[in-house]
């Protein structure tokens, strides 16, 4: 899928949608299709004295408020608790070690489905990312929808990283390599300072 993505870290994370979906772990994705409306745009009326009669006329108090899902995921059976948490399920690890959630109005669809905000790992205070935590309890609250919050990169050792704590798409993997020789490393070497695996090392990990 070819996209025009607004973050190097978002394009580092359709890059593991792509190697989980050409494994068979993904049906489908996409790249900001859904957006949900949290409320409409707000005016109220007022009375004018014109010159010779009173006038009826509107006030624009509030804009139309929504918010728009970064990715769109379409699970297959196959990721079923070991990508996405399967509430009704049994699991023998702890809930937090399985990295994707379902929103949960998405129980009642044919397919699992998963929503995601897009953060880079540390987070910068942007109107987005001071709004996102609102939208996202109010469509919670209002739709039963759940956008769940992925930071999906860093180069260093960091808490919390998707790519650390499951595996690094071997795109990834081949880009975070130096050029050429420099203070912080060799030509060929990863610039990646933290024990990456790949998807099979992953599946690997949990199997045994």
């Amino acid at each position: 899928m070819r996209c025009n993505f607004k973050s190097q870290v978002e394009e580092y994370f359709s890059y593991y949608l792509e190697e989980l979906q050409e494994a068979g772990y993904i049906k489908e994705w996409f790249y900001e299709r859904d957006t949900f409306d949290l409320s409409d745009s707000i005016s109220e009326p007022y009375l004018l004295q014109g010159k010779y009669k009173v006038l009826k006329k509107t006030e624009h108090l509030l804009h139309k408020a929504s918010i728009t899902a970064d990715f769109t995921i379409v699970w297959t059976d196959k990721a079923k608790n070991i990508f996405y948490l399967d509430r009704e399920v049994p699991i023998n690890c702890k809930a937090s070690e399985i990295p994707f959630r379902i929103s949960w109005k998405a129980h009642q669809w044919p397919f699992s489905i998963s929503y995601i905000e897009i953060k880079g790992s540390s987070e910068a205070k942007t109107s987005s990312s001071v709004s996102f935590p609102y939208k996202q309890k109010w469509l919670f609250w209002k739709e039963g929808i759940y956008i769940q919050k992925i930071k999906p990169f860093a180069p260093k050792k960091k808490s919390g990283i998707l790519f650390q704590s499951t595996f690094t798409p071997k795109k990834v993997i081949d880009i975070e390599r130096y050029v050429r020789d420099c203070k912080y490393g060799r030509q060929g070497e990863s610039k990646l300072k933290y024990d990456y695996k790949t998807l099979n090392q992953f599946i690997y990990n949990i199997n045994n």
